[in-house]
């Protein structure tokens, strides 16, 4: 008969074998991302089956040193989980410092095991906290802080909102680590990490769906969905490339998409601390900026220097025009200010010509 504590191990097992199925399954993420997502799932699995197997040991005194070594597996592994999902789902932020912070303080846990500074296991095969087992949680504790840093990092790169999913995972989380505290079984911390884990590929699968592949800008789709919940009071700012059918027939489209990723930079340097910017079409961008704080002609004015730098460091860079207007409150609706953008850039790119 399976009690409480085993069904919550083997639902852990379950739910990281059936997000490592999905990972290895999804076509629309990149190898590296599925290998470090599986690998992520294989360190969180490991540990959590030793946490039961050194939990079925905890009455036999026969094995303490078996029961120790385990339970020294467990706690080094532990720590790696939060790096470990940060470097699958994030934007790692000086990932050789985390992974050498995992290694030191998995050095420090072995050569702590015969003092018990950190932990022991009593005569009777019970597992007891030692007066430096707070260093233990500190440590997982800024492992899991960084993993939360490095994907606020990656949302943020990507246009994206703080998910509130994600602030669900570190409640969980902390729920669990409570739990560290609570009752040395652990009883379902691993559940916790498991259910993070989850909700942090799935942020990321959500975010990769949102990007164009190529400028890294948020694509057509997640346009049209913004464009129809755009509020009054909002500026659009419509982009085209000038000319670049002569661009990709001259240079080639692999030139072409170097263009593309360029002017994709110079947009997302220039726009992204006050709106949400997008590849549209082929050649066409757009800026939609809410609630506006700053002057929309001195943006564009920045981004026209962004733009003649680029096109000084390579002359066959093309230029950009571009229009823009204003959802005022008195429109009955957003087609009014996209067609006074649209009217503004074909004006600007027939002056050109």
């Amino acid at each position: 008969m399976i009690n409480l504590y085993n069904a919550v191990i083997l639902l852990t097992e379950m739910t990281l074998a059936l997000t490592a199925v999905d990972l290895i399954k999804n076509k629309l993420i990149s190898r590296e991302t599925k290998v470090r997502g599986v690998v992520t799932s294989i360190i969180i699995g490991i540990a959590a089956l030793a946490e039961c197997v050194a939990e079925s040991l905890s009455d036999n005194t026969e094995l303490i040193g078996l029961h120790a070594g385990i339970e020294l597996v467990e706690i080094c592994l532990l720590p790696v989980t939060g790096v470990a999902i940060a470097l699958s789902y994030g934007t790692a932020i000086r990932p050789k410092l985390a992974a050498a912070l995992c290694c030191v303080h998995a050095v420090v846990q072995i050569v702590a095991l015969p003092s018990g500074a950190i932990f022991t296991i009593g005569t009777n095969g019970v597992f007891r906290m030692g007066r430096f087992f707070g260093l233990y949680i500190l440590v997982l504790v800024a492992t899991i802080i960084y993993a939360a840093v490095c994907i606020a990092i990656f949302d943020r790169k990507y246009q994206k909102k703080i998910d509130l999913l994600l602030f669900f995972s570190l409640i969980i989380l902390a729920e669990g680590i409570g739990k560290l505290f609570a009752e040395p079984a652990i009883w379902v911390l691993y559940m916790c990490i498991a259910a993070t884990n989850v909700i942090c590929y799935m942020n990321y699968y959500k975010t990769m769906l949102r990007i164009d592949a190529v400028t890294q800008l948020l694509n057509r789709r997640n346009y049209d969905g913004s464009i129809g919940n755009v509020s009054a009071g909002a500026a659009i700012i419509m982009l085209d490339i000038d000319k670049f059918k002569i661009v990709n027939d001259t240079y080639g489209h692999k030139f072409g998409d170097c263009c593309l990723q360029e002017i994709g930079g110079c947009i997302l340097r220039t726009y992204r601390s006050v709106g949400q910017c997008f590849r549209i079409g082929g050649d066409e961008f757009c800026v939609i900026i809410e609630n506006i704080e700053c002057s929309i002609e001195s943006l564009n004015e920045q981004f026209a220097k962004e733009i003649e730098e680029l096109r000084n460091r390579d002359s066959r860079m093309p230029d950009i025009s571009l229009g823009y207007g204003y959802y005022d409150y008195g429109m009955s609706d957003i087609s009014e200010a996209l067609k006074a953008a649209d009217d503004m850039l074909y004006k600007n790119k027939k002056e050109k010509l």
